[in-house]
């Protein structure tokens, strides 16, 4: 479990790529106006759940339908 809430990230840290078998995933209530696409290809194979709530987020982020294996956001 990755667990990165109430950390008033602006962006998601690139070095997050080396964990490949993340299954769930909470960004929430940080700072992001986007999910880039490396996050998604890094965790494409095995993330089930993903908590993006309380961001800045103003449109739905493209990379997430790329996460094959979500079952919850």
């Amino acid at each position: 479990r990755l667990q990165l809430s109430c950390n008033r990230l602006r962006v998601v840290p690139r070095a997050l790529i080396r964990f490949r078998n993340v299954v769930s995933a909470s960004f929430a209530d940080n700072l992001l106006r986007a999910v880039p696409d490396f996050l998604a290809d890094a965790f494409a194979a095995s993330l089930t759940e993903l908590s993006l709530s309380e961001n800045k987020l103003d449109v739905f982020p493209n990379p997430v339908l790329k996460l094959t294996t979500l079952r919850k956001l």
